[in-house]
């Protein structure tokens, strides 16, 4: 199964969703300067989450491979690709 999703994070407000995010999101929300970023980030990962949630993947453990790509270690049936434009 294929899903596709998006969301417009212009209007986000990130003191609300900031508190809700897990300490490694909020790591690297915090890496980036501008809101827009930040909001993007931060975004991208509550509709990931959402998607996943959909389909009952509980406690998903989101790791990155040495190229900087995410995936879930422990699901290895579920892939995704995430892009922020």
């Amino acid at each position: 199964m294929i899903k596709v999703a998006y969301c417009n994070v212009k209007d986000l407000d990130l003191e609300k969703i900031y508190p809700i995010l897990p300490e490694s999101r909020q790591e690297k929300v915090d890496n980036f300067i501008f809101d827009k970023d930040k909001k993007l980030s931060s975004g991208v990962y509550l509709l990931l989450k959402k998607m996943l949630d959909e389909e009952n993947i509980n406690n998903p453990i989101i790791e990155t491979e040495k190229d900087g790509k995410p995936y879930i270690s422990n699901y290895d049936n579920i892939h995704f690709n995430v892009s922020h434009a």
